[in-house]
């Protein structure tokens, strides 16, 4: 991008240079009519270089070409939440569950108001056995969304499976079933 000191160096040393034969007025008008033409050209083309990488690994996403996936965002300096999830996930996917955590969680502070963050967050504790983890985030994702059947049945299961069946029943009877 353009940085605001090489516009100020270029209109104080470029300036002179330009012979307009015009009032000095219209020359400044000219020059900034230039400088913004500059920024917004340049702002339109890395705006446009971003999305058109976002959505090769959106598609990349929905192929769930994971390693491709992780190495196409590790590259970025920084990421937006949509970025981190995917990035999170297909880390998961990959079995790295450390750096799908860190991921996610990052994500998850982007969009606080977001549930497929918690749910995913506690999916990768309970994969690394972190059965207390993983119903906090559930709990989480719950407050945000009471009715969402995945979160209630994954959180029933991790309550049956630590003996809690009281727990696991009222989390299932939450769960919708389909109507015959």
């Amino acid at each position: 991008m353009v940085s605001i000191n090489f516009l100020t160096w270029w209109l104080r040393v470029e300036q002179p240079v330009l012979q307009i034969e015009c009032c000095s007025l219209r020359r400044r008008n000219f020059i900034r009519h230039i400088c913004v033409s500059v920024l917004l050209a340049t702002s339109a083309f890395v705006v446009s270089a971003r999305a058109q990488d976002g959505g090769s690994t959106h598609q990349l996403f929905a192929q769930q070409r994971w390693s491709d996936v992780v190495n196409r965002l590790s590259a970025l300096s920084s990421r937006s939440a949509e970025e981190e999830y995917e990035y999170g996930i297909a880390l998961a996917q990959l079995g790295e569950w450390d750096q799908a955590h860190a991921a996610l969680a990052r994500g998850y502070r982007m969009l606080p108001k977001d549930k497929r963050f918690p749910v995913e967050l506690a999916g990768v504790a309970f994969k690394q056995k972190n059965n207390r983890q993983a119903v906090a985030y559930l709990h989480r994702a719950l407050k945000l969304d009471a009715r969402d059947d995945y979160a209630n049945d994954f959180l029933a299961t991790i309550y049956f499976l630590q003996g809690n069946l009281e727990a696991a029943v009222k989390y299932w009877n939450r769960v919708s079933h389909p109507k015959p």
